[in-house]
């Protein structure tokens, strides 16, 4: 039981005002509103019965109601309300029109009373719903004058009763009469004698007196509103259906069982299926898609019914009933009636097999481009450490034999001899490292710090500007062979090209991890890069090593203070 409700059942025992209320009240539906909560509003079922909806299905909620109460009622409903508390009055009264589920509307009156607390403050408000659509209709009828509404009376087919005791039959046919069942609504348009035509409902009911005679009770209902939409909504279906004949893309229509209920004729075009009547059921309806991606694709589309989404665009493979496999792109629009239920989907369905394979074969190409720079720059690390390895085994081996003829010379304690094996000794040792931090294998069995950290220390000692590195923690760093090949031999380009061209007085270098990527600053105080210049061997070396691990580069020139490289690489 909703709290609200088990509130109301304990009050009425104690509250004289609540009981005189619903004793002298006649009602079709008691409602019961938390001031203190205004979200919450206990109806009683048969309020919603009377709207024709399940009460089970309706929250105990004002925007349930809101939901089926005319725009300008409810505006004016609220208003009411808001001076009703804001004033020490108790009661409310109002009729109010609301829609039925069936499209229909339905007057009823809504009272009021305030429950109060002891200082004025209003609590609760407990009312109720009284059906007095009968009424209304009656009073609409009376109030137009005589020969109005005999014109309408002899355009009708069947009689108008002016009230429910009246149903003698003024009008009507035999055959009219029999093709009644217990009731029946028919619609109408009737023109009147100034040729003004009026779109009406008549809702009649059949029964039979003592004598066996049959006799019809009927009232009228005002449906140009219903009348408009239903045109409107059949030039939107022309529309479409224009469209459609016109088109190279299919326009496809579901309903809310997945049935196919419309295809355009570019359908059998598209996919080389011909469909020879409508409905089409689920299983045909989708058998075109191909089997490796239809789990996929009723996935998508029933995810995006259950969370009510309007739009869905879809791109999947399919089968042509001749052509084999082709890709379609699809953009649906889905529909929902006011309780958010799914009623029909609208597809457009694009044949994009051309684009769809021409980014294919670019993604190859692509990829062939990239194998192929991979090969140039294995090329190019080959012939470094070919070239290193001439220079260790070469002219090592000469600087290492004249030390050796100077140390024999028995000039060995000169001091000029002396100071030139010291030279000797310590170029013999910088070709050594040289020729070893070359190799590949040097940088993949150190770790990326230690290897960036003594390249850098080692450039301190032979160069005047101050290199300097931060935040460089090798066990985030997750880098593979190549990752770590590449980025070090970018940090030796960068470095390489601040020593040659910058006249820079510093360069620093720093890493920091973002989003799983590895972000690399390297920023001098050097004159900056040339605008008119072309970027040399270097640079390029720098763009080809970020290429191939799929990262991006940007460089940024601050005249005449320096140059930055930013790149991010994911790690």
């Amino acid at each position: 039981m909703h709290y609200l409700e088990a509130e109301l059942f304990s009050s009425l025992g104690e509250n004289n005002l609540l009981f005189n209320f619903i004793k002298n009240t006649a009602f079709d539906g008691v409602w019961y509103w938390d001031l203190e909560k205004p979200e919450n509003e206990w109806m009683s079922p048969s309020f919603w019965t009377t709207l024709g909806h399940n009460p089970d299905e309706m929250p105990h909620s004002p925007s349930a109601w809101q939901n089926s109460i005319f725009e300008e009622d409810y505006l004016e409903a609220r208003n009411r309300i808001t001076a009703l508390l804001e004033s020490k009055s108790v009661n409310y009264e109002q009729t109010l029109r609301y829609r039925h589920k069936d499209g229909s509307t339905v007057w009823i009156q809504c009272k009021g009373v305030v429950v109060r607390n002891e200082m004025g403050i209003p609590l609760r408000i407990f009312g109720a719903h009284i059906k007095v659509t009968a009424l209304i209709l009656k009073e609409m009828m009376n109030q137009n004058n005589r020969s109005s509404f005999e014109q309408i009376h002899e355009a009708a087919p069947i009689s108008l009763a002016l009230n429910s005791n009246n149903t003698e039959i003024v009008k009507g046919s035999d055959e009219l009469i029999h093709n009644f069942n217990n009731s029946s609504n028919v619609q109408e348009e009737i023109i009147l004698e100034d040729g003004t035509k009026y779109p009406i409902e008549m809702v009649g009911i059949l029964f039979y007196d003592k004598d066996d005679r049959p006799k019809i009770g009927s009232y009228i209902e005002d449906v140009s509103e219903r009348v408009q939409l239903t045109k409107q909504l059949q030039r939107r279906d022309e529309l479409l259906g224009l469209l459609a004949q016109n088109t190279s893309d299919t326009l496809m229509i579901f309903n809310n069982k997945n049935e196919i209920t419309y295809a355009s004729p570019s359908f059998e075009r598209i996919t080389g299926k011909k469909i020879e009547k409508f409905p089409v059921n689920e299983m045909e309806a989708i058998d075109y898609v191909h089997p490796d991606e239809l789990k996929c694709v009723v996935k998508s589309y029933r995810n995006a019914v259950d969370n009510k989404e309007r739009e869905l665009v879809l791109v999947h493979r399919a089968i042509h009933v001749t052509e084999g496999d082709i890709w379609l792109e699809d953009r649906a629009n889905m529909e929902y009636d006011s309780n958010g239920n799914h009623v029909k989907t609208f597809v457009v369905s694009r044949n994009i097999t051309k684009r769809k394979n021409l980014e294919i074969a670019l993604l190859e190409e692509s990829q062939k481009r990239k194998e192929i720079a991979e090969q140039l720059v294995e090329e190019k690390e080959k012939s470094k450490e070919e070239l290193y390895k001439d220079l260790h085994d070469g002219v090592n081996q000469l600087l290492f034999a004249s030390r050796l003829h100077l140390e024999n010379s028995g000039f060995a304690n000169d001091e000029n001899v002396s100071q030139a094996v010291d030279y000797l000794s310590k170029a013999i040792i910088e070709i050594r490292k040289i020729a070893i931090e070359s190799t590949s294998q040097f940088i993949v069995d150190s770790s990326f710090d230690v290897a960036i950290t003594e390249y850098l220390v080692k450039l301190n000692v032979h160069s005047d500007i101050k290199f300097s590195v931060d935040n460089l923690i090798e066990e985030h760093l997750k880098l593979d062979d190549n990752k770590k090949k590449h980025l070090f031999r970018i940090c030796q380009e960068l470095s390489q090209n601040a020593i040659k061209h910058s006249n820079a007085t510093k360069m620093s270098f720093r890493f920091r991890i973002e989003n799983n990527e590895l972000i690399l600053i390297a920023k001098d105080n050097g004159n900056g890069l040339n605008e008119n210049q072309d970027p040399g061997i270097g640079m390029k070396n720098i763009i080809d090593r970020v290429y191939l691990m799929e990262g991006k580069i940007r460089f940024i020139n601050f005249k005449n203070n320096g140059l930055a490289a930013y790149i991010r690489v994911k790690i």
